[in-house]
């Protein structure tokens, strides 16, 4: 079950991640936006699954060593 909650933790992780910073619900100015927009969407989801995929493979090991 915990190999189940740190699946559903890394989907859920990545796609608040992308979605907060790679799709534009921020707040800036329209130059930013458009520069973002010129990102490859495979580069943006690979960044966000590098992101999620090390929370959760930290959550993993400290779960390893704990008592």
């Amino acid at each position: 079950s915990y190999q189940r909650g740190l699946y559903a933790f890394g989907l859920v992780s990545n796609f608040i991640i992308y979605q907060a910073f790679f799709t534009g619900i921020y707040n800036y100015r329209s130059r930013e936006l458009l520069n973002m927009r010129k990102i490859p969407m495979a580069f943006k989801f690979s960044i966000s699954v590098l992101m999620s995929g090390s929370m959760t493979y930290l959550l993993y090991n400290d779960n390893l060593y704990d008592e």
